[in-house]
């Protein structure tokens, strides 16, 4: 079976961006259509079901240092036994 990967939006908009570590927001759907069209035939959307939402906020609560989206990305990548690929630093509590 193929190794499965979850690549955090970190990543793919450091690439796109050229970025190091300053952050830029607001994609519109024809510009992130746009940007990953090269790739739709590898990626895979992952669908965020209630449960996953709510052991992340609980997470982010009550044991771990760290943000309520990165945790529900790792919670993703686990639930879809994917390798967690990103350079956002939070995840070292993780």
């Amino acid at each position: 079976m193929p190794r499965k990967f979850y690549v955090d939006t970190s990543v793919w908009r450091d690439y796109f961006e050229d970025r190091k570590d300053k952050l830029r927001k607001d994609y519109s759907d024809e510009k992130i259509k746009l940007v990953f069209s090269s790739f739709k035939h590898f990626l895979e959307i992952v669908p965020i079901s209630n449960k996953q939402y709510l052991e992340s906020k609980r997470l982010a609560k009550v044991k771990i240092e760290s943000h309520e989206l990165d945790i529900l990305h790792a919670v993703l990548a686990r639930d879809n036994k994917a390798v967690l690929i990103t350079r956002d630093f939070h995840f070292e509590t993780l």
